[in-house]
């Protein structure tokens, strides 16, 4: 952002017309100076960053940058974000290893797919009718996304629940007990009878008896 102060002056004069009554103006005040400073803060960094074809001198100067960036960014909100933690820890690194001209574009990339994350979260919770609560709920989730601890919870879950590797039965494993059963009953039955006979559920004998010019199999009905 390069001139934060065209968006915080207005943004100061609506604070004020609706401050609690123990908020004071010198309060907001500040807290709209600061936040103006770290806004001018990573403008310059990430100016440096886009830069097509970066000088040495940038390159020399661009960890400094980087390093009075995340100390005033922490300084006003408390909290390291992934994005803070990307900028301290990785893109100046990356920056200085890449191709010039090249980071811009992986940030291009990077600030997309967070928007379009978000937007996701944003949507599974549009039907919760209380401000608050979506808010709550959507920050929960964002916070369960960027949590590594609990993503690592969330993967031993699934991986505990797996059913583990998937075997291609054979052809006869396929083929159900009853079905088997069918089948046997079929060949040893006079087709005209073979309407009104049932598949019993659980076989004793699996070998056909003989009596009377009849084929039996005993068997248990379920």
């Amino acid at each position: 952002m390069e001139n934060p102060e065209k968006i915080y002056d207005g943004v100061r004069d609506i604070l004020k017309n609706r401050r609690a009554p123990d908020v004071g103006e010198e309060y907001i005040d500040d807290l709209c100076d600061a936040v103006i400073v770290v806004m001018h803060s990573w403008n310059d960094f990430f100016s440096v960053l886009q830069q097509k074809v970066p000088t040495e001198e940038e390159k020399t100067k661009v960890q400094a940058i980087a390093e009075k960036a995340v100390r005033k960014h922490q300084a006003l909100v408390k909290n390291m974000t992934p994005k803070v933690h990307l900028a301290e820890a990785h893109a100046v690194d990356q920056y200085l290893r890449v191709r010039p001209g090249l980071v811009r574009l992986l940030i291009e990339h990077w600030v997309e797919r967070n928007h379009q994350e978000g937007y996701k979260i944003e949507q599974q919770f549009k039907h919760v009718p209380h401000l608050q609560s979506r808010a709550n709920y959507t920050a929960g989730k964002m916070h369960q996304a960027n949590n590594p601890a609990i993503q690592q919870k969330i993967l031993e879950v699934h991986e505990a629940s797996k059913r583990g590797k998937y075997k291609k039965r054979s052809a006869e494993e396929s083929i159900s007990p009853i079905r088997v059963q069918r089948q046997r009953i079929q060949q040893v039955t006079p087709p005209s009878a073979q309407s009104n006979i049932r598949v019993p559920l659980l076989m004793i004998c699996n070998t056909p008896l003989t009596s009377h010019g009849r084929t039996y199999i005993l068997a248990r009905w379920g």
